[in-house]
């Protein structure tokens, strides 16, 4: 009610943040083979960078074998499934990390995104709807744009700017392509192989008023404590189950500091490293009952 009679206030316009730009950043080698560690360096501590805002820009091609039977297509998620690892680490510490990217941001994926929101990552290479599949030039050729947040919970969570910290972010290749792309043909014989040729880490740098500038130095010089929050995403794998009518899988999640909140269990039978099956989809495997005890809790 009170604002209403403050005829005589001006008007307030927060000027803290004066621009904000996207700047790219490039791996130390052109080398993206099988198994390779990929660094991205963001040694520029002067900068004010936002990461919640960064994305991966990824460019390749897509090579059949001239021999076989059949013909190969990329999968759903294809271009995540090309890593087997992807860290972030802040001032040489490992800030967070996702395992087996692939099978990992698309368990969760199916899970969190609406509709809409898995069409408007279509540039990603996420495409579950069955109307709309991973496309390819007429060259065989391919780019997307990945966020970030699409693979580190950090990204995800935390939504405030970094200073004063060196940044890298490491992808690890994966061992082979065969994740990435399913041949349909029974009994096929034809491979394929992606070939990535340019990655590139883009990431927001933001431009503050001398005013705010100055109050971020202010903190920083009287050691004030920075917290950085978010949900981790944790893999674990059963590599297959007993041949019995129930089983039993114990999982130590975390430490005394960290308690799981939330579990997704998926299934999947003979996909793994088989470029005859789709590694993006998941199987029923005729379970009927599942009870789960997270925390000690039923």
């Amino acid at each position: 009610m009170a604002d209403k009679l403050s005829i005589f206030e001006g008007v307030s316009v927060d000027e803290a943040i004066t621009k904000e730009q996207y700047h790219a950043y490039y791996p130390r080698t052109n080398n993206f083979n099988f198994n390779d560690e990929i660094r991205i360096n963001i040694n520029n501590e002067d900068q004010y960078t936002f990461p919640q805002g960064s994305f991966l820009y990824l460019e390749g091609e897509f090579n059949e074998q001239s021999e076989g039977t059949g013909e190969c297509t990329l999968t759903n998620n294809a271009d995540a499934f090309l890593f087997e690892q992807i860290r972030y680490e802040l001032n040489g510490v490992e800030i967070d990390r996702c395992l087996k990217p692939g099978i990992t941001s698309t368990i969760k994926a199916y899970i969190s995104f609406s509709d809409n929101e898995s069409r408007s990552l279509e540039m990603a290479g996420w495409c579950p709807f069955s109307d709309k599949q991973p496309t390819l030039s007429a060259g065989k050729k391919f780019s997307v744009c990945i966020p970030l947040k699409f693979f580190l919970g950090f990204a995800e969570d935390y939504n405030k700017i970094i200073i004063n910290a060196k940044q890298e972010l490491i992808l690890v290749r994966s061992k082979s392509d065969d994740n990435c792309y399913k041949n349909s043909t029974t009994n096929a014989t034809k491979k394929a192989q992606i070939e990535i040729q340019k990655i590139e880490w883009y990431i927001p740098h933001i431009s503050v008023s001398d005013e705010m500038r100055l109050k971020l130095m202010e903190a920083f010089h009287i050691d004030k404590p920075i917290y950085i929050s978010f949900r981790k995403w944790e893999l674990y794998k059963l590599p297959s189950l007993r041949n019995t009518r129930t089983d039993i899988w114990p999982v130590k999640t975390s430490t005394n500091l960290e308690k799981p909140r939330y579990v997704i269990l998926a299934f999947q039978h003979k996909r793994k490293d088989n470029f005859l099956a789709d590694t993006s989809s998941f199987d029923h495997s005729s379970i009927e009952n599942i009870k789960l005890y997270l925390n000690s809790e039923n």
